[in-house]
């Protein structure tokens, strides 16, 4: 089941990008998924071009 929030996020007619799927249940751990909040670190552009670059860096992939 822990690949139905991937799934959901990529096949939705009503999925917008940067929204976030995971399961409905109890802390988030079980269930069908839901779009679900983030946290601010998970929005910081900065956190993300640098991961993408070290990502670049370490596959060889550009």
């Amino acid at each position: 089941m822990h690949t139905l929030p991937t799934l959901r996020a990529t096949t939705a007619p009503d999925e917008k990008g940067g929204d976030y799927y995971g399961p409905h249940g109890f802390q988030e751990m079980r269930g069908y998924p839901v779009r679900v909040g983030t946290t601010d670190a998970a929005k910081n552009a900065e956190d993300a071009a640098r991961l993408w670059r070290v990502s670049e860096e370490l596959t060889g992939v550009r």
